[in-house]
């Protein structure tokens, strides 16, 4: 089982945080992960099926868990050459802004663990960037670094 932790200080309140983030037509300008779209509405329970794509790959991602404006869980249904990934991305109070941890864990092919786990952390390093500068700009500020 391999495990990646992202975390991304992001300079505006939880609530706005978790508002970007569950809007998914959004993600095409700021996650810089390629085309993502709503491909099965969860309807009430928010749970959606998300999907990415990129020239080289689609990903399909169902929401498990959504408890605004704290938390999302989502688990890869297809897509990647990792097995049982499940994610949990958190929003927590920090300061005037918001702690947006992204964490996950799978199981690698044999012998990819280790690139694997490192791609995962660049797609969230990249990912969480982008929400912050997406939320700065609005808010006319700046980001906050990734630790």
């Amino acid at each position: 089982m391999e495990q990646v932790t992202v975390r991304r200080e992001v300079a505006a309140p939880p609530e706005a945080t978790f508002a970007r983030y569950a809007d998914i037509p959004s993600w095409n300008r700021w996650a810089r992960l390629g085309r993502v779209t709503v491909s099965r509405p969860g309807g009430p329970s928010g749970r959606d099926v998300r999907t990415v794509t990129t020239l080289w790959i689609r990903v399909d991602e169902e929401i498990t868990d959504v408890r605004p404006p704290r938390l999302v869980r989502y688990r890869l249904l297809r897509g990647m050459p990792l097995r049982n990934h499940h994610g949990i991305v958190r929003f927590d109070p920090c300061g005037a802004g918001t702690l947006v941890t992204w964490s996950c864990q799978f199981d690698p092919p044999g012998g990819l663990g280790r690139p694997l786990r490192g791609l995962v952390r660049l797609v969230f390093t990249r990912a969480l960037a982008g929400l912050a500068a997406e939320l700065a700009n609005e808010a006319g500020g700046s980001t906050v670094a990734a630790t």
